[in-house]
């Protein structure tokens, strides 16, 4: 009896983590300010996530996050000000020197310059001298949200997965991320960094050891990534939302996967061979080259004969041809060696017709 309540305390709360609202706040401004930095373009990107029922019983920290973004936009907006009006100066300044050297272009060139006096005037309307420091010192700030926070840390990227999970990294990262990026992710060259997954909790699900996530998938429940083994090299498989190995990491590189078959094609020791999601062999790792066009032209040698494998995984034209010669209209050229071309249908890979060498 003892164990089934002790049963049912535990899914009530595994139920409640999993309905637990949060929402992420890019902090990068407040870790800027509060750190005193000076490169804008330079600042190290901060994201937090917080517990939406924790940001309403605190709601007067958060206003006080409002406050100190409205203050930091027009602090910044200020600092801008004058070049961007010496600019428009400079501006006005050649436009008529042009309207003297260029008499007949004076009507184009003063509508210009009306256009640059409007601008400079709209520009320094955005000035709000009164706004030249902050109302409250920004390291408290942190301190205040870093406190409040899932974790009480941020991290450098992150992305919603789907299934109550986010993809997460740490690292030095600088410039504007995209908050989906994972591999588009930019960060200093030389530096260490890690993507790993956590839920609304916190928690780890997948540990912050892989140096990135490919991809994933709800629905098939799989997440495709390169993760550092303790060999120090980076090797390539898959999880599933749970954390637990769905492809072995002993594979060199993710190239391609297809969600609808369920397939991916991987290299290993320099060849590529296709397995399905749940890690079975579909074709051998004997290919040197492989080019995904809807399913894969595959060649075992640099420059020898090519073939097809289905996205299925299936071989299901023989390695006898010299390349790929055009699609369309539903139908595959392959080009033979001796200069003809095989017609097979795309759908089905049956074979159509050969028709004559094409005139070069």
């Amino acid at each position: 009896m003892k164990r089934l309540v002790i049963f049912i305390l535990a899914l009530f709360c595994g139920l409640g983590a999993m309905a637990q609202e949060t929402t992420w706040e890019n902090v990068t401004a407040l870790t800027y300010a509060a750190t005193g930095g000076k490169d804008k373009g330079h600042a190290l990107q901060q994201y937090m996530l917080f517990d939406e029922s924790i940001m309403e019983q605190n709601s007067g920290v958060f206003e006080r996050y409002r406050t100190f973004t409205q203050e930091f936009s027009q602090i910044s907006l200020n600092q801008s000000i004058p070049e961007g009006l010496a600019a428009l100066d400079e501006q006005e300044k050649e436009l008529k020197k042009m309207i003297k050297e260029h008499p007949e272009l004076k009507e184009q060139f003063e509508e210009a310059l009306k256009g640059a006096e409007l601008a400079r005037k709209e520009f320094a309307a955005y000035e709000k001298p009164e706004v030249n420091s902050y109302s409250e010192d920004p390291s408290n700030l942190l301190k205040d949200l870093t406190r409040l926070a899932v974790n009480k840390k941020a991290y450098t990227a992150w992305r919603d997965i789907g299934g109550g999970l986010y993809a997460v990294a740490n690292g030095r990262c600088y410039g504007p991320i995209e908050q989906d990026a994972f591999s588009r992710a930019k960060f200093e060259e030389g530096q260490e960094y890690t993507w790993g997954v956590i839920d609304a909790t916190g928690r780890e699900v997948i540990p912050m050891k892989h140096s990135r996530i490919t991809n994933a998938n709800e629905e098939h429940d799989i997440i495709f990534l390169h993760s550092k083994e303790k060999d120090g090299r980076i090797r390539a498989g898959a999880r599933g939302y749970d954390g637990r190995i769905r492809i072995p990491f002993e594979y060199d590189e993710i190239l391609n996967y297809n969600l609808e078959q369920q397939s991916v094609a991987l290299t290993k020791n320099g060849k590529i061979g296709m397995l399905n999601f749940d890690a079975k062999q579909l074709q051998p790792f004997v290919y040197e080259y492989a080019s995904w066009q809807g399913d894969w032209l595959v060649r075992k040698e640099e420059n020898g004969p090519l073939g097809v494998v289905s996205a299925e995984g299936k071989l299901v034209i023989p390695l006898k041809y010299k390349c790929d010669w055009n699609y369309e209209n539903g139908e595959m050229s392959l080009q033979r060696y001796d200069g003809k071309l095989d017609v097979y249908k795309l759908d089905s890979f049956e074979f159509l017709r050969t028709e004559p060498a094409p005139e070069m």
